[in-house]
């Protein structure tokens, strides 16, 4: 790959940069807040909740 085009790559999603505090026994709820907004920011919460379906496990594809 070009070195160039990697200035230009998305940037690598690290769950550290965004979940702030370490999950213990007493923090859970600040730590579940942090969690669900990075799950949503990243358009995931819906699979983890279930407001979203499940995808299916197999994809048909048709005889052509």
């Amino acid at each position: 790959m070009d070195n160039a085009l990697d200035l230009y790559s998305q940037p690598k999603l690290n769950i550290s940069n965004c979940v702030t505090i370490k999950l213990t026994e007493r923090n859970y709820i600040h730590w579940k807040r942090q969690f669900e907004s990075f799950l949503s920011g990243v358009d995931l919460l819906g699979f983890v909740n279930g407001a979203s379906p499940q995808p299916d496990s197999v994809i048909h594809v048709p005889n052509i």
